[in-house]
């Protein structure tokens, strides 16, 4: 259990500091970030002891599939207020809305939603966490979404029967991506705070992994940074995909329909076994 903890730590220092480069070498040529985030994350899936990907399927690993770099696809944008509401049509408005939990489910291995499990970020029954920061392997108890119920605002849910009941994310606030649509921003206010910025795109289920992507995820290390200008950063060539999509047994917060898009996103990691990448 301590080298695992120990596997864990080293993955997100690792982490930590490759995007450290990404932003430092983004400022002058964003492809060439890409390039190094391509290849320190090959190494890091491919051989770290505590990547994602399964024992057996690192012996035959011969890199991710990441489409290539499309600068069309790198926002600057301002974070505006948090909606009130409905998820839907990109027209809330209003007050930031209260912390409430995050929806974290179980997939299948084409990473269609198969329950609700679990809570994000901390150790599951197993003990293990993913480096990523998504929850153990599945063994708790579960219940249904129907079980669970709609939030009063249609966002995200969470299994209140998992090992650390309901983790609440804070919406804090919305990004328009010009030509995609609106995405919902949130914060994990009860752990280490940050940003948390999943996005699932049109191509999910065929092109994109099912369950949807991560774009920002800061309090984890994936921090595409802020300008000068204090706007933020939101490159969707550097999307991953979540545990989950290497191994089903693994959970994951995945995007509430505030962090669904209508648009396709064909760039960023795509999904597994996907052909015509780098």
């Amino acid at each position: 259990m301590t080298v695992e903890l120990l596997d864990v730590v080293d993955w997100r220092r690792r982490v930590f500091a490759l995007y450290q480069q990404v932003r430092e070498l983004a400022g002058a040529d964003p492809a060439a970030a890409h390039a190094h985030w391509c290849a320190v994350r090959d190494d890091l899936v491919g051989g770290h002891p505590a990547s994602p990907l399964p024992v057996a399927a690192r012996r035959t690993f011969t890199g991710l599939p990441v489409a290539p770099y499309d600068p069309a696809y790198r926002f600057e944008v301002e974070i505006g207020p948090a909606p009130v509401g409905g998820t839907t049509g990109g027209r809330r408005r209003g007050r930031p809305v209260a912390p409430h939990p995050v929806r974290v489910v179980t997939v299948d291995g084409a990473g269609e939603l198969a329950s609700v499990i679990g809570a994000v970020g901390t150790a599951g029954p197993d003990g293990a966490a993913g480096p990523d920061g998504t929850a153990g392997r599945a063994g708790a108890a579960v219940a249904t979404p129907a079980d669970a119920g709609p939030a009063a605002d249609g966002g995200p849910l969470v299994d209140p029967a998992g090992p650390d009941g309901a983790i609440p994310f804070a919406r804090v606030g919305r990004v328009t991506l010009e030509g995609l649509g609106t995405l919902d921003v949130w914060s994990l206010r009860s752990y280490g705070g940050g940003v948390f910025l999943p996005v699932k795109d049109a191509l999910a289920g065929t092109r994109t992994y099912g369950g949807g992507r991560y774009v920002l995820d800061t309090v984890k290390g994936a921090d595409l940074g802020t300008t000068r200008g204090r706007t933020l950063v939101v490159d969707l060539n550097f999307a991953y995909n979540p545990s989950c999509a290497y191994d089903p047994a693994w959970t994951c917060p995945l995007p509430a329909a505030g962090n669904v898009i209508d648009a396709p996103v064909p760039v960023g990691e795509l999904a597994p076994h996907v052909g015509g990448a780098r």
